[in-house]
């Protein structure tokens, strides 16, 4: 099963001030939370040193095998 992720990146307007802006953003899967996090963060890190971005696990599954049939002859 793979379950949902949420990239978490979070920041500070004015250094050392404790007031942080956090945003989300939800992903299917860790690799895609990961290459976006990748791409994004470099670009906040360089305005914003005291920030931070996390990509984590959800309970909410976002793709799971689906189930296979019965054969009809099962049990005959």
């Amino acid at each position: 099963m793979t379950f949902w992720h949420v990239l978490i990146i979070s920041y500070a307007i004015i250094p050392d001030s404790g007031l942080f802006i956090t945003k989300e953003f939800m992903y299917r899967d860790y690799q895609t939370c990961i290459k976006v996090s990748d791409r994004i963060y470099p670009l906040i890190y360089k305005d914003y040193p005291d920030s931070m971005a996390t990509c984590v696990k959800t309970s909410v599954i976002s793709n799971a095998p689906m189930p296979k049939l019965r054969p009809k002859n099962l049990g005959k």
